[in-house]
């Protein structure tokens, strides 16, 4: 089920996170249709959300957009990526539980969540590290590959409630998208890592053969002037 928190009230709404392609409506198909051309002309996930943080308005009405994904090794959520159409207010948080927050429920949940008010929210205990922020309203989606559960796309607004109406099947379906951008680009960056840990292994095998082969003619040097010393010699 996905619920949403109005003040100290909750409503359960009953259904999946997915619709069909044909039913969408003429504004939402362009919006999915903008993300495309987006993720396909930026590879760089940084640059993507930065151009998001602007794209993507007339859909979420959002401060903030980011990307938080699961740490396995330390079993936390972690910010991967954080912009705005406007000037970020301040440091953002880079790491949350997994229990008590509300990133950490919608991973481990793989459903949205929808805020209304932060102020009045009593379910997740972690997000008082958001209490520095003029943050009101958050909507919180699974961000999820057929193969991983990656984390969650955040957006957060000033205005209470700024996601009541939100239609969530839709904007999941825009998280599924991002999704693969991310997966993609992870890959990515690991396939460059190990490009880059190949390069580093093959330079330092060449120092290695260089110093072998400055060695040996050292030696070979050397035993030259032996052997003329004791030709002298003798």
């Amino acid at each position: 089920s996905m619920f949403r928190t109005h003040q100290a009230q909750s409503l359960t709404i009953k259904g999946t996170a997915q619709i069909a392609v044909p039913g969408l409506r003429q504004e939402q198909y362009l919006t999915l249709l903008g993300l495309e051309k987006a993720i396909s002309s930026h590879r760089n996930i940084p640059d993507l959300f930065r151009d998001l943080a602007c794209r993507l308005q007339g859909l979420f009405k959002f401060r903030d957009i980011g990307v938080m994904l699961h740490d396995q090794t330390n079993n936390v959520m972690r910010l991967y990526v954080l912009e705005a159409c406007e000037e970020l207010l301040r440091e953002p948080v880079t790491e949350v539980p997994i229990d008590g927050s509300i990133t950490g429920w919608v991973w481990q949940h793989q459903q949205p969540v929808v805020v209304s008010d932060l102020d009045h929210d009593t379910r997740f205990p972690a997000t008082k590290s958001l209490r520095p922020y003029p943050a009101k309203s958050i909507c919180s989606l699974p961000l999820t590959t057929a193969h991983q559960r990656l984390g969650t796309l955040n957006v957060w607004s000033e205005e209470v409630g700024a996601y009541d109406e939100l239609d969530l099947e839709f904007a999941q379906l825009v998280a599924t998208q991002i999704a693969v951008a991310v997966d993609n680009a992870i890959h990515f960056q690991e396939a460059q890592l190990y490009q880059q840990q190949l390069v580093t292994e093959r330079d330092a095998l060449r120092r290695m053969l260089e110093e072998n082969a400055q060695a040996y003619r050292e030696i070979d040097a050397l035993k030259n002037r032996l052997e003329e010393e004791k030709l002298y010699l003798e």
